[in-house]
């Protein structure tokens, strides 16, 4: 069906990720970019990644476990990167917005549409500026710092530190970055009830307009952990070469 994975490679990662999932799990996948045209950016790994997560979901549900379904969209206009996430106006209607080739395959694994959790980047940014606000305003901790870029997450454990803002005029605490709008993600799923995150990510250069650096995935399930997040994140990075697995 595909040259990047076929069935049954989808199928025999379905089936060893399956054994994995917990319950109270929600299982992502087919991040895309929604472009400045209002038109989602896929490409054959995006579609495999959210086929292989429709798989996992379907087969966690037949050892009877308690999983969702869901989608991560960027309608902020344009890729995050750890420096700056900049805002582009987009013209596009939420509503009924999942791309024919995702309800295909909605509908060739006999999952209902409705079920399909949507999260919308927008939304998560705006939570990933709140989780700053509260920690300055109320927590005051002391692991972070502010400097003439933005604020930072100093890690205790050794010198790495954490992009949270770049420092932006008229806003106290900044615009978002990666790092941060990626804990607030996974920070959100665990609001949600889930103890458990799996997330099916493609990372290939030719995705690069999607996900152009995936380690800063990885800093904000880092970021989340640092924030008191007790969720388990679990993401399984599809690349032209195979599969990886991060945050645990």
């Amino acid at each position: 069906m595909m040259d990047f994975m076929n069935l049954k490679q989808i199928k025999n990662l379905a089936d060893e990720l399956a054994i994995t999932i917990k319950d109270k799990t929600i299982i992502t996948g087919g991040h895309f970019l929604i472009d400045s045209e209002g038109e989602p950016t896929l490409n054959k790994g995006t579609i495999s990644s959210f086929q292989l997560a429709a798989k996992i979901y379907c087969n966690a549900l037949q050892q009877n476990k308690n999983v969702d379904l869901g989608l991560l969209i960027n309608d902020i206009g344009t890729n995050c990167t750890e420096e700056v996430c900049e805002i582009k106006k987009s013209s596009f209607r939420r509503a009924n917005f999942t791309p024919m080739v995702h309800e295909n395959i909605l509908s060739v694994a006999g999952i209902d549409p409705s079920l399909l959790h949507i999260y919308w980047e927008k939304h998560i940014r705006n939570r990933a500026s709140l989780e700053i606000k509260r920690r300055q305003l109320t927590l005051q901790r002391k692991d972070i710092t502010k400097d003439h870029i933005g604020y930072w997450l100093m890690d205790k454990d050794s010198p790495t530190k954490y992009l949270l803002t770049r420092n932006k005029l008229h806003s106290p605490y900044g615009l978002p970055a990666c790092p941060l709008i990626m804990a607030a993600y996974f920070m959100y799923q665990e609001k949600q009830g889930y103890q458990s995150s799996m997330n099916i990510w493609y990372i290939a250069e030719d995705n690069s307009k999607n996900i152009p650096n995936h380690f800063l995935i990885e800093k904000g399930a880092h970021v989340a952990k640092a924030f008191g997040s007790k969720i388990i994140i679990q993401n399984v990075y599809l690349t032209k070469d195979g599969v990886m697995l991060g945050s645990s």
